[in-house]
């Protein structure tokens, strides 16, 4: 999730769902958790006022550095 803010820039919840197609129903947990991590926030929209765009924070990953948060395990290195 990090790394398609860090690529696409600012998206609604719904933009990120259809990316993480594998876990849609747990992005709201995950922005949640990324809130109180202070890598991400929710913003109005300003076309659409009953929606909310995800912004990653200036603590946040760059698109160079776009990581997992300390607290996510990295995933298992292959053999």
């Amino acid at each position: 999730m990090l790394s398609t803010l860090a690529e696409s820039g600012p998206l609604t919840q719904i933009e990120l769902g259809h990316h993480h197609v594998d876990r849609p129903h747990r992005d709201g947990y995950l922005i949640d958790e990324l809130e109180t991590q202070t890598l991400a926030e929710r913003v109005r929209s300003p076309q659409d006022r009953r929606a909310f765009l995800i912004h990653l924070t200036p603590s946040g990953p760059t698109r160079g550095n776009a990581r997992r948060p300390p607290r996510w395990p990295a995933p298992p290195t292959p053999s």
